[in-house]
């Protein structure tokens, strides 16, 4: 989830309250919320009322969704002053992304910018008294990876572990380089290393090691090398010494006894040693015997089992008993359908129909007095359907309509007929009707339009509350013509 900025994102809302809005689509010219910002989103938005004064800025979350929504996340401001979500009054608000004022990074009128968080993690006005209060730069503060730093570094602790001031003071007071200190892996010296007593390198005594070279008359007979090296020269034994435990001496005097063409495969050799053999009278299936393989041409062996020779094929057997019985085969398919049953028992009698004062019930259509239509969502009566209040004693007029010729004017009256839309809500009436555009109607007198009972983001109209709009239309209408006259009569 990141936080978008975009140009030219604006849509219109009918949500009341303070909860998540839902949006109705862009405005011409613009782009949503969903395409300008992106699901799961957040963005500075700002809420509108059209021709209203409620208005409130923050932050919001975008969800793709039917309809798509934009929760109020955070509230910054609003119309009342204050950073709590506005409850919001009926009638349409534009919703667009706006840039807040106090999110804003800019430069001053001195040429300065002010900024109250962090550039990059870093809070600078912190930064700026530590490299104040500091004599150098250098003391301050090292550059970050791949930066440049001159000047010298003075420190009073170590670097990598190492005591640098400790460690010049050793290598000032050596007469050599090579005395002071060893290079780290990797390193190069250059210069001798001189041992000033028993000390060991890798375990060994270098100076004890090196007088046993001196002494002997050649290498070999002072060391092998280690593993993986090479020797060149001949060894001589001594006496009676050995090689991985044996005793060169001796068993270089059998090899020199050993037939020069002895060879394992040669016929005559191996008959000689077969016959030498003992007579053996315990022998069993797993034993070996070798055997001369004619076709190989070469001398094998094999087991006694497998050296056994094999007669001619016997006749076939007789036919063996019968198998057992095999799995149950699938089940069949589904026999047809029996006889009706019997009707069965009356059950017990319901509970009262009809509707009491208290009741709460939907129904798909309503008579009274007579049959409900069948036609969802209609009441027929037969007589009056009385509503509501007229008695002043129950109102406080704020006077009569103004300009009511002109907003009557304003409201176009329209043939229409139900569209595919209407028609998925439920709506099946195929003739054409007459009505107002509820829309129109809330720009010009917001009193008398209403969420539409099938589904609150669309809208209706009260039609009988236009009566006042009406009667104070033709009043005016009828000042007019009496001002005609009056010219007329002159």
């Amino acid at each position: 989830m990141a936080l978008v900025l975009n140009d030219r994102v604006k849509e219109t809302s009918t949500t009341t309250g303070t909860g998540t809005l839902d949006l109705a689509g862009a405005e011409t010219g613009f782009q949503t919320f969903v395409a300008g910002i992106g699901t799961t989103n957040t963005c500075y938005y700002c809420i509108a009322a059209q021709g209203g004064a409620q208005w409130e800025v923050g932050i919001g979350t975008v969800t793709d969704a039917s309809p798509d929504t934009l929760a109020r996340t955070t509230i910054l401001t609003n119309s009342s002053g204050d950073t709590s979500a506005l409850t919001l009054g009926a009638g349409t608000k534009d919703v667009f992304c706006v840039q807040p004022a106090s999110k804003a990074v800019f430069e001053d009128a001195s040429g300065n910018i002010a900024v109250p968080g962090t550039v990059d993690g870093i809070d600078i006005a912190t930064r700026d008294g530590v490299l104040t209060s500091t004599t150098t730069t250098a003391n301050a503060a090292l550059p970050k990876a791949g930066g440049a730093m001159t000047g010298a570094i003075t420190t009073n602790s170590t670097f990598d572990g190492v005591d640098v001031a400790t460690r010049d003071g050793v290598l000032t007071s050596t007469t050599t380089t090579a005395n002071a200190a060893l290079p780290k892996g990797g390193g190069t010296m250059t210069g001798n290393i001189a041992m000033s007593g028993s000390e060991t390198v890798d375990g060994v005594d270098i100076s004890v090691r090196d007088g046993v070279l001196s002494s002997t008359v050649t290498v070999a007979n002072a060391a092998l090398p280690k593993a993986g090296g090479e020797m060149s020269g001949n060894i001589t034994m001594a006496g009676s010494e050995t090689v991985d435990g044996r005793d060169l001496s001796a068993d270089g005097t059998k090899l020199d006894g050993i037939e020069a063409s002895a060879d394992v495969t040669d016929a005559t050799n191996v008959g000689t040693a077969i016959t030498a053999f003992p007579t053996g009278t315990d022998a069993v299936a797993a034993d070996l015997v070798p055997y001369y393989d004619v076709d190989a041409g070469a001398w094998e062996k094999s087991t006694v089992t497998n050296l056994a020779l094999q007669g001619p094929a016997g006749p076939t057997g007789g036919a063996g008993p019968p198998g057992p019985d095999g799995p149950a085969g699938p089940t069949g398919p589904t026999g047809g359908a029996g006889p009706t049953g019997p009707t069965g028992p009356t059950g017990p009698t319901g509970p009262a129909g009809g509707f009491t004062t208290g009741s709460d019930a939907q129904v798909n259509s309503l008579g009274v007095n007579t049959a409900g239509s069948g036609t969802a969502g209609e009441i027929r009566a037969t007589n009056n359907i009385t509503a509501y209040y007229s008695d002043p004693l129950l109102k406080d007029f704020e006077g009569p309509i103004d300009n009511a010729l002109e907003k009557l004017k304003a409201i176009t009256g329209y043939y229409f007929k139900e569209n595919e839309l209407a028609k998925s809500l439920g709506y099946n009436n195929a003739r054409r009707q007459v009505g107002v555009n509820a829309r129109e109607v809330e720009s010009i007198l917001p009193e008398v339009v209403t969420e539409a009972p099938i589904d609150s983001q669309y809208l209706t109209v009260w039609y009988e509350k236009l009566v006042p709009l009406i009667i104070e239309a033709i009043k005016e209408l009828d000042k007019k013509s009496c001002k005609c006259k009056c010219k007329k009569g002159k």
